[in-house]
Parts: C-alpha cells; structure tokens; sequence
C-alpha cells in the first residue's frame, strides 16, 4: 500500500482485506469518495482536499479492514510513522 501511495500513479488508494465482502456490486469507489469526502462548491459537488484518508468504524472502534487513501505526501508520513520505514 505504502509503494502504491508513493507511486504517484493513484489519486486515492483502497486497501481490502482478504477476507472483505463486498455485498453491493453497484457501489462504486467514486460514489464512496463523494459520500464521505465530498463538499458542495460553487454547485458542483467536489473532494475535500483536506479528506486524506476514509476508515469505517465497528463496534471495537476503528475498522482497518478496508480504507481509503489519498495519494499524498499526508498519506506517505503516515505510514512512515506507523511502519517505521
């Protein structure tokens, strides 16, 4: 995932778990961005670009088990914190 941030091929990265279940194929990953990262400007729904990152929760709290990533330099520092490269 780190590789792929630091790629610069990718505006927003998705990580998965194996064992994800997707239930709802019509979901796309763009509506998800605008759901949860979007904002109205001018009358045109845009991405925050203060949103660098989408994680859902469960009821142990954070659930790491699928997120997404803008392809930041935000997004590389966190992951040189958490990894420790």
């Amino acid at each position: 995932m780190e590789r792929e941030v630091k790629s610069g091929k990718w505006d927003w990265v998705v990580w998965a778990d194996c064992d994800t279940y997707f239930m709802n194929m019509s979901i796309t990953v763009e509506s998800v961005l605008f759901t949860y990262a979007g904002r109205e400007e001018s009358g045109e729904l845009t991405l925050d670009p203060e949103v660098h990152m989408i994680v859902s929760e469960d009821s142990a709290m954070l659930n790491t088990g699928i997120f997404f990533v803008k392809g930041t330099r935000w997004a590389e520092q966190l992951f040189e914190r958490v990894w420790g490269c």
